[in-house]
């Protein structure tokens, strides 16, 4: 694929009556009418072009149409008893949850009314400006979690054009050692419960429950969306669960991909099992037999002593040695046909029908003649959750890099095969943490080391992680990649809309990508990078957002890369939250950076005095994806939560 050559974009007037014009008198490009939209906003900033204080109003009159535009800023707006979460992707309803992480609250956005003759008067202000309800009306507030269960307030995702919103409740983690299946290190979360919630009135339409696992759910990290497919990541139990939401507003399991990765791969365990007990069952029987026999010989004095241990050390009666061995049991069993266009191993736990695979037929009536009487110690093989087997994925990626070696040694790289089998312990503890969907057939999976996964701060680049493209059609492992690879940095870079295509709904989502990706041409990022980080650097950190989490980035024309620069150490598309501080947020239009320029102060809100204490004061910025509209929030220990609202009205 070639890469994609930006054109340096010609230079308009900074004039938003001609600009106006333009747009009603000239037609637009093919597929740039949206970004011939958002290049106004070079106009129309939500704060002045000159610095502004508190309360202060700056109009600015076109002559011709005799529009007046006010920028107000409000810095005392009294707060909701909320914790404000972000807007939805279209900019219609803003989602808050409840002080104790119990209930859903859904404001919808308006603004201020407002009536005057002529230009405003200095120090004219709408009537209940420093109100929030002015600016939001309030559409329900329900609440969904009961007992010891608390709402994520950090995620949110909404489905089918916004006309539901999927909110998460969990029970309190807790580290299971008891619990026998999943990893040992990483916690378990006995119930996590996703909640369906229609967004007009409230009301429940569906829920999903995960027991005794454990998803990471901060800023969407853990679950992905894919029109109607919903991706869901348990790190404990390394499962991949696959959903899909009806627009009825109901949750249909699609698939579950790990231990298994077919939906016939469990008929087949069962099967090899069912012969397995049934084995180990004559072969008890068998025992038994023996001593029932050796006891009716009436053994000697010298002899009764160990007769318990005769069995085993005695030669085989006839009647074990009439049982069938379990190569003779298994010679039974029904296997699937052998594809010819795939190697063996590539077949091994890999069940499925479909072109070029015979359906096996169903199982004999004698698989399941055990008899009731065996003991469960003589029945059971293995245990549930311990099995020694490497099963599933994991052994899917073993063998498509044991492939991988064994091609390289073939074309003389013989020290191949060596390195393969001395890292083998390091591939068999590699961990699942993150996954998306590049299309409805294909995954792109993260996975790391166990003591990378659990990372505090997920957005540090853990050491090194391997990316894994699956298809589910066909159930293969189509490439195997890391994170230290310059190719795998460069794709992401050169086409970010493709990994974030999930949140492209609309032409205006077209625009939503990475800061780190907008501010340079292509041709100019990799010196960009390679000069602030250095170039191994570069790669981890940019590759850290591999896979991409799904809805958190913003719309906002003011966030978008290429129209304005600005600092992303304090501000950036991603919607998450700062470590609050006074530096000034300024933003520069990149094609006239000598007039169109807006700031956002950093100290617009009242700090009580610390005396010298260390206190979290934590900052969201809230851009509004289609109006000139920011709000800040803040949050301290010391004093209540602060808004501060920029506006144009």
């Amino acid at each position: 694929m070639q890469p994609v050559q930006h054109r340096p974009q010609s230079k308009q007037p900074f004039n938003l009556l001609f600009r106006l014009r333009q747009r009603e008198t000239t037609a637009a490009p093919p597929s740039a009418h949206i970004n011939q939209v958002r290049i106004l906003y070079e106009c129309l900033p939500p704060t002045s072009l000159v610095s502004t204080m508190r309360m202060q109003f700056h109009c600015r009159v076109l002559c011709a149409f005799q529009v007046t535009h006010t920028v107000l800023q409000v810095c005392k707006v009294e707060p909701p008893d909320t914790h404000l979460c972000r807007f939805t992707p279209s900019g219609t309803y803003l989602v808050a949850f409840g002080p104790v992480s119990r209930e859903l609250v859904v404001y919808r956005h308006k603004a201020p009314n407002c009536s005057f003759h002529g230009e405003p008067p200095a120090g004219w202000a709408p009537p209940n400006a420093g109100s929030f309800d002015s600016h939001f009306r309030q559409v329900f507030r329900v609440t969904l979690a009961h007992g010891t269960e608390t709402l994520v307030k950090d995620f949110l995702l909404t489905l089918h054009d916004e006309r539901f919103l999927l909110v998460i409740k969990t029970s309190p983690p807790t580290h299971g050692e008891s619990i026998a299946a999943g990893v040992p290190s990483v916690p378990v979360i006995e119930s996590t419960t996703l909640v369906l919630v229609k967004t007009t009135d409230g009301s429940i339409t569906d829920t999903y429950l995960l027991q005794d696992d454990f998803v990471h759910l901060s800023h969407n990290f853990g679950v992905y969306l894919w029109d109607d497919l919903l991706l869901i990541v348990g790190v404990r139990q390394q499962t991949l669960y696959i959903l899909q939401v009806l627009p009825s507003g109901r949750f249909v399991k699609v698939q579950s991909i790990g231990a298994l990765c077919n939906d016939d791969d469990q008929l087949m365990l069962e099967m090899h099992e069912e012969q397995e007990r049934q084995w180990q069952a004559q072969r008890f029987q068998a025992g038994q037999e023996r001593q029932a026999d050796h006891c009716s010989a009436g053994p000697g004095p010298s002899s009764s002593s160990s007769s318990s241990a005769a069995p085993l050390s005695m030669p085989r009666s006839s009647s074990l040695a009439a049982a069938p061995s379990f190569a003779t049991a298994t010679a039974r069993l029904p296997l699937p046909a052998a594809d010819p266009r795939q190697p063996l191993l590539h077949q091994v736990g890999a069940v499925r029908h479909g072109p070029g695979r015979q359906p096996f037929p169903a199982p004999q009536p004698a698989l399941h003649s055990i008899p009731s009487q065996v003991p469960a110690a003589a029945a059971a093989v293995v245990p549930a959750g311990k099995s020694p087997l490497i099963q599933g994925l994991k052994h899917k990626i073993l063998v498509h890099l044991l492939m991988k070696k064994q091609q390289e040694a073939a074309a003389g790289n013989h020290e191949a095969l060596k390195q393969f089998h001395y890292v083998f312990e390091t591939y068999v503890n590699l961990l699942m943490w993150k996954a998306q969907f590049l299309d409805r057939d294909h995954l792109l999976i993260a996975l790391g080391h166990p003591d990378t996964v659990m990372a505090r701060n997920m957005d540090v680049a853990p050491g090194l992680v391997f990316f894994v493209v699956y298809d589910m059609a066909t159930s293969t492992v189509r490439k195997i990649t890391s994170n230290n690879t310059d190719g795998m940095m460069m794709a992401y870079m050169r086409h970010a809309s493709m990994f974030h295509a999930a949140d492209i709904r609309n032409d205006w989502d077209r625009y939503v990508t990475p800061a780190l990706v907008g501010l340079h041409p292509p041709n100019q990022q990799e010196r960009v990078i390679t000069r602030q980080w250095g170039y191994p650097v570069a790669v981890r950190r940019i590759l850290a957002n591999v896979p991409v989490s799904c809805q958190v980035l913003s719309a906002s024309p003011y966030l978008d890369g290429n129209l304005f620069q600005y600092d992303d150490k304090y501000i950036s598309a991603t919607v998450r939250p700062r470590v609050y501080g006074d530096s000034i947020l300024r933003f520069v239009s990149k094609q006239h950076p000598e007039s169109a320029k807006f700031k956002i102060a950093g100290d617009p809100f009242d700090i009580p005095p610390t005396h010298g204490r260390a206190i979290k004061q934590v900052i969201h910025y809230h851009f509004h994806p289609v109006l000139p509209f920011v709000m800040s929030y803040l949050q301290t220990f010391v004093a209540g939560p602060q808004i501060c609202i920029y506006t144009r009205i």
